[in-house]
């Protein structure tokens, strides 16, 4: 008996330790059989798939069938992909726009194919990469955009891809419009785009002049001090004569202080290359006026022999110096700061182009890689910039010519305009600051990619102004 046992339980270990042993030798063999039968399976289904296609072109004209089989086989299949109906639509088009169609992914290919014939035509026109850049668009969109003449196909194609879906919102007739307002041009740096050229040595010049100007409002300010002194002295000691004497020389003093202020703005204002010449003009008009009222001041100054007199002429004087703090010289100088602002979001949208030509050649290349969302995140913070910069040049260039009336009643108004261009311009500095947080970003990968490109090389690319 306790020997069939022992027997019984050698059995039941011998039979259970036989499975894990035969799973063990087989497991090899087992995937090596699962690997042939689902290569074997996905030959079947490409030869199934390749009929269908090959059933489907059948349908085509001779003519027609040859321009798509003469696609390379990667086309063919996305093309042959679409319905009868919109194969037979992209088959009618020119072997350019059917290579061009073809090298959209199938989403896209999808999409645009739904428009009618005579839209697909035109947006087939534009270059691949313009045309992939549409394609991205909402199908209403693209049809809106597709009702376009070739010339506005190619403006509203170059412009960046925010300003691109901003406008595409647009009904037909604004769109037109707006389009109408707009050039291409090509440039290859920043310089390119400057509303004025100054040359080098010219801004030499002008950069030498203001420290020149820098210099003297600073030993001015000095001297002022000592004359503000000298004035207190006398009042407390009861001298008049020295009294009249320090009046004179302080108000010529702070004269003085207040046209080396403007003659400050006046050279940053000839400097910036992004403040028109005829802008320009009307600015440097405007504070030659000043300095010229100043003067006035300074002769009459010089000419006053009482102590009324010269209590006159400094009433008037604290009522011009704040109408230059307040007015004048802060709405030139902000005007300054906004065409700064202006340089550095047109700096920006150039390096958006630039980086959209390596992106190009990396897909050429066969490098993967996705910073789609990076892309479309800068282009959008470029375009608020540009946007916030542009409301403050409005809102300066009402200010200014308000001031122009010498309208008591403006003032006030002319001040809340300052203000609101002050903030717009620190939104906008603001968006391109976040615009550059993304670009570090975008860099960063073309790096991990290992793609070697220089974004600050010159480039000729296409802009819109």
């Amino acid at each position: 008996m306790k020997k069939t046992i022992a027997l019984s339980l050698i059995a039941i270990f011998i039979i259970s330790s036989m499975p894990l042993s035969f799973a063990e030798e087989g497991s090899n063999s087992g995937q090596g059989s699962v690997g042939v039968l689902v290569r074997e399976e996905a030959k079947i289904r490409a030869r199934e798939i390749n009929e269908e296609h090959k059933q489907k072109l059948r349908i085509l004209k001779e003519d027609q069938r040859a321009k798509i089989e003469a696609l390379n086989a990667e086309k063919i299949g996305r093309i042959s992909n679409l319905s009868s109906e919109r194969l037979q639509k992209i088959a009618e088009l020119d072997k350019g726009q059917i290579d061009r169609l073809s090298a959209l992914n199938m989403k896209n290919l999808d999409k645009i194919t739904e428009l009618k014939k005579e839209r697909l035509e035109r947006l087939a026109k534009l270059n691949e990469k313009k045309l992939k850049r549409l394609a991205e668009l909402e199908k209403d969109k693209l049809e809106r955009i597709a009702d376009l003449n070739e010339t506005e196909l190619e403006k509203f194609s170059t412009l960046n891809r925010a300003r691109m879906k901003e406008l595409a919102k647009l009904e037909h007739t604004r769109l037109k419009a707006e389009l109408k307002t707009l050039k291409i041009i090509k440039v290859r740096n920043i310089k390119d785009l400057n509303d004025k050229n100054i040359t080098d040595a010219e801004l030499a010049l002008l950069r030498q002049r203001f420290e020149n100007v820098s210099t003297n409002f600073t030993d001015t300010k000095a001297e002022l001090n000592d004359a503000r002194k000298a004035l207190k002295e006398a009042i407390n000691e009861r001298k008049e004569e020295l009294t009249l004497l320090n009046s004179r020389f302080y108000l010529l003093k702070s004269i003085n202080l207040l046209i080396f202020q403007l003659e400050k703005i006046k050279i940053k204002v000839k400097e910036n290359e992004h403040i028109s010449d005829d802008e320009e003009a009307k600015i440097i008009a405007d504070i030659d006026a000043q300095i010229s009222d100043l003067n006035s001041f300074k002769a009459e100054v010089g000419a006053a022999a009482t102590k009324e007199q010269l209590k006159e002429l400094a009433r008037r004087l604290r009522e011009k110096w704040r109408e230059l703090r307040e007015i004048k010289l802060l709405l030139h100088a902000e005007r300054v700061m906004v065409a700064r602002v202006e340089g550095l979001v047109k700096r920006t949208e150039v390096l958006e182009k630039r980086l959209d030509k390596i992106l190009e050649g990396a897909n050429e290349s066969n490098l993967s890689i996705n910073v789609s969302l990076e892309m479309e995140l800068f282009s959008q913070k470029i375009a608020t910039a540009e946007d916030k910069y542009k409301q403050a040049q409005a809102k300066l260039s009402e200010a200014f010519n308000l001031s122009l009336t010498n309208e008591t009643a403006n003032i006030d108004r002319i001040k809340e305009l300052i203000r609101e261009a002050r903030e717009l311009r620190k939104e906008a500095h603001e968006a391109l600051k976040q615009a550059h947080d993304v670009l570090k970003l975008i860099v960063l990968k073309l790096r991990i990619a290992k793609l070697e490109a220089d974004i600050s090389a010159d480039v000729e690319v296409e802009v819109v102004q």
